[in-house]
């Protein structure tokens, strides 16, 4: 009898905490980082209603010399969708010293921002693609902003901010 107990008692151990091993993260299906082997909900479902749309770390290069790109300061960058069919989007760009830099405009196809060469900033213009890493929820930039003196080509990563 006691060994019937012990052997019940240990395989009910075992079980419960078996089950206590949740794996957490997104458990709802209509959010775009639902993780199907989530067995607990960790409130991180995000509701995007586009992958670029939110707030993103940006760290970029810029260009010294031909393709030999120096790392610049992290700055935020926030996109926002201004049209339904996502022919206009709005940037936002902070810099890491916490100063406003100019918005710009852009248009989207599924995983490609593009910004038509537009003005920026006093005398620069500003021209480009972001590609969106939907397997790994960041953005690759690829950007020139060019003056009747100057032309400087950017290039660097966006992590997505929580």
């Amino acid at each position: 009898m006691n060994r019937l107990f012990l052997s019940l008692l240990f395989s009910t151990t075992i079980f419960l905490s078996m089950s206590s091993c949740d794996t957490e993260g997104c458990t709802d299906p209509s959010a775009a980082n639902y993780d199907e082997k989530a067995d607990s909900d960790d409130g991180n479902c995000r509701y995007d209603s586009d992958p670029f749309e939110g707030k993103w770390d940006l760290t970029d290069s810029i260009e010294a010399s031909t393709n030999v790109f120096l790392p610049e300061e992290v700055r935020l960058m926030d996109i926002r969708i201004i049209s339904t069919d996502r022919d206009r989007l709005r940037v936002f760009w902070k810099n890491a010293n916490g100063s406003l830099s100019d918005t710009i405009d852009a248009t989207a196809k599924p995983n490609t921002l593009s910004i038509a060469p537009q003005e920026f900033g006093e005398g620069f213009i500003i021209q480009g693609n972001f590609i969106y890493n939907g397997l790994y929820d960041y953005i690759e930039t690829e950007y020139r902003v060019s003056s009747d003196t100057s032309l400087v080509r950017r290039r660097g990563r966006a992590e997505r901010r929580d």
